[in-house]
This record gives structure tokens, sequence and C-alpha cells, in this order.
């Protein structure tokens, strides 16, 4: 639901930014557990920045969770 995603999207933008930059995901990736090199982090980062501005806003993040 529209409410989850936010929710989620929410606890990724540490400084409610209203994006999530490579430093944000880097956090989320780590505090999950995952270990993922810097380069795979980066690679996960481009494929959900669909306009390349080097920040993922909520409209992508709901477009690569829809999915």
């Amino acid at each position: 639901t529209a409410k989850k995603l936010r929710a989620s999207f929410d606890l990724y933008d540490k400084n409610k930014s209203g994006s999530v930059d490579i430093y944000e995901m880097t956090q989320c990736v780590a505090s999950l557990g995952h270990t993922l090199t810097a380069e795979h982090i980066a690679d996960i980062f481009k494929t959900v920045d669909i306009d390349g501005d080097g920040k993922v806003d909520f409209d992508e993040f709901v477009l690569i969770m829809s999915k």
C-alpha cells in the first residue's frame, strides 16, 4: 500500500530531505546486515536513480518497488 511504501522510504531518508542519497542507501544496507561492496551498492543505486540526479526520490522508490 502507499502508506507502507512511504513508511519504508522514510526509514531510508535519514535526513528527511525527501530523497535518498548513496550515503543513506549504504547506511541502510549495512543496518540490514548486508555486506555489499561500495561498487555493488553504486550499481544498485544507479538502477534505482532513474533520472540520474544522484538521489532517489519517492516516485523513483515507488517505481522500483513496484517491479
